[in-house]
């Protein structure tokens, strides 16, 4: 029977079969070398993947606002590039109305039609100007009135094919100055209740109370 050889006998057959010790160490480091590479290619061929899958979820959730994320608008950011915009424009596929023909009866009417209604919470600093703000935003004001310690404004606002209509009852306390706006919306997709909220929040930002 053939006896093991020990790991020097061994290590001297390797050698030799390289044709010294030079060349041996030549191959091992070429060895090491070529395992570096397959796993930096493996890594590359990674980090390209995850972005290409990153940038591919980015656009998708750019085109589609899901309802939670439409209900994160709670944030308020106040975008600088509302600001820039004419009032009423919203977005380059929404503008508001400059027309005032909302009745008290028509406004009931749609208001008990549709069953879910939006609610923000906020703080003023004051009620003197909120009227003006909205109106000059074309939010318009319906009506208003005072019970108890509580101000009501009726308001509404429709885009340009006044196919889109926004109605709010905007609540605020007097003692307080803490308001809440209740709004229901008629043919809106999720994108457009988000950039509204928006858009009210950046009309009357001079009299809100920060963080909202």
């Amino acid at each position: 029977p053939m006896e093991a050889s020990s790991p020097v006998t061994l290590y001297s057959d390797v050698v030799q079969s390289c044709g010294g010790p030079i060349d041996f160490w030549s191959v091992v480091l070429g060895f090491v070398i070529g395992v570096v590479f397959v796993l930096c290619a493996i890594g590359c061929g990674v980090s390209t993947a995850w972005a290409v899958n990153y940038n591919i979820t980015r656009k998708l959730r750019t085109e589609y606002v899901s309802p939670y994320e439409a209900s994160l608008v709670h944030a308020h950011q106040f975008p600088e590039e509302l600001d820039q915009l004419s009032p009423g424009v919203i977005s380059n596929e929404l503008a508001l109305s400059n027309n005032e023909d909302m009745s008290t009866d028509s406004f009931q009417l749609k208001w008990e039609s549709i069953q879910f209604a939006r609610e923000e919470d906020f703080t003023i600093s004051s009620t003197k100007d909120i009227q003006s703000l909205l109106a000059g935003a074309l939010i318009f004001c319906l009506a208003s009135g005072e019970t108890e310690e509580n101000l009501k404004f009726y308001l509404y606002a429709k885009d340009t094919s006044e196919k889109r209509i926004f109605l709010m009852e905007l609540v605020i306390n007097t003692t307080t100055n803490e308001a809440q706006l209740a709004m229901k919306v008629s043919n809106c997709s999720e994108r457009d209740i988000a950039d509204f909220i928006n858009y009210f929040f950046t009309a009357v930002s001079p009299i809100i109370v920060h963080p909202v």
